[in-house]
């Protein structure tokens, strides 16, 4: 796909671009230096010239139980925790910076932690954040519902997630849009996605994933195949959609996958059987009720793609 056609095409329609990145803020593991999210953030850096930093933050419930008894112990134990911390951190900058890149990089104690990661975000203008993913530890306690825990709902900017066996670069970008959401969050999304793209030399595939129509349980009776009929209205009018935004956006046909089933699932079967390294997908906080843009399936796609993912903000509904 000719990235810079589809930006072409999008762009007028939308206000912030995702354009060269300039600082690139990845969420880090002293204790895994190399972390995938780590290399990721080094081949992005290298290939766009941006500048990196650092963060680090813990927080241990039983340090601060100390405090209780002696503070003074309490301190000297988070001293020296962050201390060794600290220096994890810096040793993980000054390879980069060897590399000859720019790098700053911070290991704090917070509680809670969001607030903190924003703040850290928007003080160093980062066009993206990166973390790694792992069965536990941050990445997962961001899709809790506690309210220190919604990176992935709360930033302005967006969010890669990194799976354990992504490469330092993407090859294959996969954006997923929803035909019945606003033409224009849709629109954002590719857009971002093309330009995330054409940043890393990768190709770019769009998907839009079909569900069956749900009757069962409803008010609505249907007989002698109204129900078939139905389904096969409503499967068409999306196709027609999807079709239609997709020769809107420049996007070849080739590249234009309307596909049928549990949206989650058949989202992340497709891309192992692409071999895709990313899903880029919407998310959004709605008035009111703070939720993904699609719902359960963003969520169910972040737990259990196998490849990385990247959360780009669309805005408030």
């Amino acid at each position: 796909m000719r990235l810079q056609g589809v930006l072409e095409i999008v762009s007028p329609v939308t206000e912030k671009p995702m354009t060269q990145f300039r600082s690139l803020y990845l969420l880090a593991d002293p204790q895994r230096p190399h972390s995938p999210a780590f290399e990721r953030t080094r081949a992005l850096a290298l290939a766009s010239g941006a500048r990196v930093h650092i963060a680090a933050f813990f927080y241990s419930r039983a340090i601060a139980a100390i405090a209780l008894a002696n503070r003074g112990a309490m301190e000297q134990a988070r001293d020296g925790y962050l201390a060794e911390a600290r220096r994890a951190v810096e040793q993980q900058a000054a390879y980069l910076r060897e590399l000859g890149l720019q790098v700053s990089c911070a290991a704090d104690w917070a509680h809670p932690v969001l607030p903190e990661i924003l703040t850290g975000i928007e003080e160093q203008q980062a066009d993206l954040a990166i973390v790694d993913a792992t069965d536990e530890g941050l990445p997962q306690r961001l899709l809790a519902h506690s309210p220190d825990q919604q990176l992935l709902r709360r930033s302005a900017v967006p969010v890669m997630r990194v799976a354990p066996d992504d490469r330092p670069l993407p090859r294959r970008v996969l954006a997923a849009v929803d035909v019945l959401e606003d033409p224009a969050l849709n629109l954002r999304l590719l857009r971002d996605a093309a330009a995330f793209a054409l940043q890393c030399d990768a190709s770019l595939q769009l998907a839009y994933v079909s569900e069956p129509v749900l009757l069962a349980g409803s008010d609505i009776i249907v007989g002698g195949g109204a129900s078939e009929r139905l389904e096969a209205e409503v499967v068409r009018v999306r196709r027609e959609s999807f079709e239609a935004f997709a020769a809107a956006a420049h996007v070849p046909r080739e590249l234009a996958h309307f596909l049928e089933g549990p949206a989650a699932a058949t989202l992340c079967r497709f891309a192992a059987d692409q071999g895709c390294d990313v899903i880029a997908m919407g998310v959004a906080a709605r008035s009111r009720v703070d939720h993904w843009l699609l719902g359960s399936t963003a969520e169910q796609v972040v737990r259990h793609a196998s490849c990385g993912v990247l959360a780009l903000p669309a805005g408030t509904a």
